[in-house]
């Protein structure tokens, strides 16, 4: 067991980021450096509505390849996830601590409770598991519980969920780089076949078409519900690896994850029809205009964020209600990058 000067460490170290993702892989990081080395250990996260038959593995030592206590699953997006057992159903259900001893481990599950709920169970696998250390455990998953809850108020748009404005400006950098694998997160054939195949990132910049006529014909009250149903429509229809803001008022960002030129289009052409197709309470039909650009490693986000919002302008300067990429329309003619000096006009 450590001493306590070694354990303010640890939690200032897992404390020490501030975004979801870069939280669920330090608490498991940390946690395996306080264990023994045959402790197994994955975070797993539950949907909202809770109605979900798997749970996806949000970070995980080792591998998941290796959790042989679990029934896995790799779907269509390359998102890993777990079936349901009996003993997380338990832990769910009762909102407690629950163990069962295995052929050669001990299971201990413990839940990550957020607002009187069970947002996600830390599974915690090892041949001797005492007291003291559950209670460490245990004491470290409250810390990360608080921490988390302080982290999504300050990152996140209060009527939509989704992530802020603020958010945008100071973290991309590092949001993009924490949905990337490392050596400790699962590496699953999607992720390999982007390093193999230099897929590249997404931005896009959507905004909701006359969207002040429906703030001016029926208020703000059914202007803001527009806005929390486009953004329940946005969570349906990109991938949990996708980065999704409100960047103000009726305009939000998606960042996909790595994917190619086709099917990205084919992901946000799904999502605008998704947004037609959709009856609005009282205010029925609207639309969404959009604008993509590329983004590799070693491009300036800012800059193609810029891309993708001077899509989107001309998306709705010729007829709204469509999806377009920059370089087609550079490729088009119907664009043009400003020139100054031989270089490329950022602003």
């Amino acid at each position: 067991m450590p001493n306590k000067l070694s354990l303010f460490d640890s939690i200032i170290k897992m404390t020490s980021v501030s975004d979801r993702r870069s939280l669920e892989a330090s608490l498991v990081n940390t946690l395996k450096e306080l264990l023994s080395s045959d402790t197994k250990l994955c975070l797993l996260r539950i949907s909202p509505d809770n109605d979900c038959d798997e749970l996806e593995v949000a970070s995980c030592i080792p591998r998941i390849s290796h959790q042989t206590q679990f029934s896995q699953r790799i779907d269509a997006h390359g998102n890993l996830s777990i079936k349901r057992s009996p003993l997380l159903e338990q832990c769910i259900k009762e909102g407690g601590i629950c163990s069962q001893q295995q052929a050669d481990s001990l299971q201990t599950l413990f839940p990550v409770i957020n607002n009187k709920l069970v947002s996600a169970i830390l599974s915690v696998s090892c041949q001797s598991f005492n007291q003291e250390q559950q209670n460490m455990v245990e004491g470290f998953v409250r810390i990360y519980s608080n921490f988390l809850t302080i982290a999504h108020d300050n990152e996140h748009d209060t009527l939509t969920g989704l992530l802020n404005r603020k958010t945008f400006d100071l973290h991309l950098s590092e949001l993009l780089s924490s949905s990337q694998p490392t050596q400790d997160q699962p590496t699953n054939s999607q992720e390999r076949r982007a390093i193999k195949q230099n897929l590249s990132h997404w931005i896009s910049v959507l905004d909701i078409d006359f969207f002040k006529s429906v703030n001016d014909n029926f208020g703000h009250v059914y202007g803001d519900e527009v806005l929390l149903l486009f953004s329940k429509l946005m969570l349906k229809s990109f991938r949990n690896n996708d980065i999704m803001f409100r960047y103000g008022g009726e305009e939000f960002v998606v960042v996909l994850s790595p994917s190619k030129r086709a099917d990205a289009l084919m992901t946000f052409e799904r999502f605008r029809q998704a947004v037609e197709q959709f009856d609005f309470p009282k205010v029925g039909k609207i639309t969404v205009s959009i604008g993509i650009a590329s983004l590799h490693s070693q491009d300036n986000p800012a800059t193609v964020l810029e891309y993708a919002d001077e899509a989107l302008y001309y998306a709705k300067d010729n007829g709204r209600n469509q999806v377009l990429n920059y370089c087609e329309l550079l490729d088009k003619g119907l664009l043009s990058k400003k020139v100054i000096d031989g270089d490329i006009e950022l602003f």
